[in-house]
């Protein structure tokens, strides 16, 4: 029986007996020389669908088209028997039995690869992807900080969103306490009771020296301090005592100082911050208090100072932040935008440091000056670099800008100074193009610059 008779009803569960090597089949033909094995696989085969009637002339066709080794059924058990052919006869061999596999069986394994070799290739491209992600947010927060750290002001805006996370902020707060450790400050025991705190002190490198007084001593807890371009630009000084207002005093008229801004009030809570150092009248210096205007925010006093021995007299210009807490912050950055906007119209000459202090004249008088340096650094150079410049700072005294909150409080004072130069540029290219409605935003402008300073 050949093939398509034995497959000829496919709903059989039974599988008829059947040849599948062709008639007068030799197994040496096409054997190499060098092979000692025979290879025959069953079911490897092509079978034609229908077969003509061979039983009428058997001789006029071929074996192949008589017999073929068509494909196997799946999960059927076969039963295979070799016939061995000799010029004398033929003898079979006992009974070989096999199974095929069920074609569900192979297809689940199928499946089975295909869907892990996708799955792998979804993983593989998501991993690249989040990878790419990544690295392209790294990448634009680089693009952002120049090879110094440096961050343009056109660019801060996008910058600052990046910190909605405060980690980065905490952590380069916390490198800032590492910074000028090994500095000197053994001047500051020789007149420790002149000192407000005991763990605040100026460097001897750029302390405040003032002329040798009664007792021998040139001390007061002040520091020099560099500004954005001026050497010695500010002093960043502890709020007065009294056993050293005098000294204050002394180092006012000694650096020919004409601004004086003070971020303390003189009592907070039960604490004293500082001594009421103004009027005062002792020791052959006089303070007198000429003209005095409050505002919101800030109050501003016109002093004239004396020194009777050698008839000296100066007008110092006072400005007095009321809305500063201790180790905190203002609410508002503009309101102290504005304050610093406004003393820096009141300097004379870069030969006049301003003198700016709190109580322990680190950490609010740090904060101040930081944004002093941002502001004009960011008008100049549009760019900013808030770490390195409180780094600076800690440099020249040490604890300034000395609470996260503070630190904090710059980069939103710094965003708020973008925020309103590119407002400003938005108003200059609208004034250019519409000439007749620059006026009227103009007058917009100005009228918010005016609330906003609270003049």
């Amino acid at each position: 029986m050949s093939w398509n008779d034995a497959f000829a009803n496919n709903k059989k569960n039974c599988v008829n007996q059947y040849q599948v090597t062709e008639v007068r089949w030799n197994p040496l033909s096409g054997l190499l020389s060098n092979e000692t094995h025979i290879t025959y696989t069953i079911g490897s085969g092509t079978c034609p669908e229908t077969l003509p009637n061979i039983c009428s002339n058997f001789s006029e066709y071929t074996t192949e088209e008589i017999y073929c080794n068509g494909p196997l059924k799946p999960a059927t058990e076969y039963y295979l028997v070799f016939r061995f052919f000799t010029r004398s006869g033929y003898n079979d061999v006992a009974l070989l039995e096999f199974a095929t596999d069920s074609i569900f069986q192979l297809t689940l394994i199928i499946i089975c690869i295909c869907g892990c070799l996708l799955l792998s290739l979804i993983a593989g491209v998501s991993y690249i992807w989040i990878s790419k992600r990544i690295f392209w947010q790294e990448d634009s927060c680089h693009v952002i900080e120049d090879s110094l750290g440096d961050i343009a002001g056109k660019t801060f805006v996008m910058y600052f969103k990046t910190l909605t996370n405060t980690e980065k902020l905490i952590r380069e707060f916390k490198e800032l306490a590492f910074v000028a450790t090994d500095l000197s400050y053994s001047a500051s025991e020789k007149g420790s009771n002149k000192n407000r705190y005991t763990d605040i002190f100026p460097y001897d490198k750029n302390r405040v020296l003032l002329d040798v007084d009664d007792e021998g001593s040139d001390y007061i807890n002040a520091s020099f301090i560099d500004g954005y371009k001026i050497k010695k630009e500010y002093i960043a000084s502890q709020g007065p005592k009294p056993e050293t207002t005098i000294d204050f005093w002394r180092m006012i008229l000694q650096y020919n100082v004409r601004v004086i801004v003070m971020l303390t009030q003189f009592q907070e809570g039960a604490n004293i911050k500082c001594h009421e150092y103004f009027p005062y009248a002792s020791n052959g210096i006089s303070v007198i208090i000429r003209k005095k205007t409050c505002f919101e925010y800030y109050d501003r006093s016109e002093m004239l100072i004396t020194q009777e021995k050698y008839g000296l007299k100066r007008k110092i210009d006072h400005f007095f932040f009321k809305k500063w807490p201790d180790h905190g912050c203002p609410k508002d950055p503009a309101h102290l935008i504005n304050f610093i906007r406004k003393i820096r119209s009141y300097r004379l000459s870069s030969y006049s440091p301003t003198v700016i202090h709190c109580s322990a004249g680190v950490g609010r008088t740090g904060t101040f000056i930081a944004l002093d340096i941002i502001m004009q650094r960011l008008k100049h150079e549009f760019k900013m670099n808030i770490y390195e410049t409180v780094k600076k700072l800690r440099f020249q005294r040490m604890k300034m800008v000395q609470t996260i909150e503070q630190y904090t409080f710059l980069y939103e004072s710094a965003y708020e100074l973008v925020r309103r130069n590119i407002k400003k540029q938005i108003f200059d290219e609208n004034k250019l193009i519409f000439p007749h409605r620059g006026v009227i935003m103009a007058t917009m402008y100005n009228s918010e610059e005016r609330n906003n300073e609270n003049v």
